[in-house]
């Protein structure tokens, strides 16, 4: 998958096997993804799962409300278009703005 003609960076220092990791600023940019860098700097908020879930909006609400949580999901596994099962863990950095986050898939 490309997204404005970058490749995805599937070997990068971000991705093993079918996780990756990706940052989100709390007021909703994506500040990092791996397999889709065309969408760095990116506002994020309105991205769903096919199910409609906004799940992007959902870890930021939990990084910002609680620091740290666990969002579950529909996604596609990297190199696949079947969407799996998709579990999501995200974490506040302390004293920043921004949420590290990573997955992994259910099925």
């Amino acid at each position: 998958m490309q997204l404005n003609g970058i490749a995805p960076q599937t070997d990068g220092p971000f991705c093993s096997k079918d996780s990756y990791v990706f940052v989100l600023s709390l007021d909703g940019i994506m500040k990092l993804h791996p397999l889709e860098p065309g969408l760095n700097e990116k506002e994020i908020m309105s991205v769903k799962d096919q199910n409609g879930k906004h799940f992007l909006s959902e870890l930021i609400q939990i990084a910002q409300t609680k620091g740290s949580g666990w969002v579950e999901y529909l996604w596609p596994k990297m190199g696949e278009t079947n969407l799996s099962k998709k579990k999501t863990y995200v974490y506040r950095v302390p004293g920043t703005n921004y949420a590290v986050c990573s997955g992994g898939y259910n099925d």
